[in-house]
């Protein structure tokens, strides 16, 4: 499963958001984080990312691409933000 790492309007928060989306044979893996103003584009894919994987067994965990992976040495500091994290997983 390829998750992708978007931006625009989210399923829990009114404003604007990043979110991660991937689906694949029946699992659907869903998070997003409100983003303040002042934030980079990149701002919670790594505490998505985490969040994420904390819940899937390690089974999915090894069907599972993140856009990023690899490259997470590149995203800004803030990808990493102490952020609350929505998510949907099933």
């Amino acid at each position: 499963m390829k998750v992708q790492f978007e931006a625009g309007t989210g399923r829990f928060f009114e404003g604007g958001v990043n979110f991660l989306l991937g689906e694949s044979e029946g699992l659907t893996v869903y998070a997003e984080i409100e983003v303040p103003e002042w934030a980079s584009e990149d701002y919670g894919y790594l505490t998505m990312k985490k969040e994420i994987l904390s819940e899937l067994s390690e089974e999915e965990k090894a069907k599972v691409q993140f856009q990023y992976d690899g490259q997470e040495q590149y995203l800004a500091d803030d990808a990493s933000a102490d952020c609350s994290v929505y998510y949907t997983i099933g």
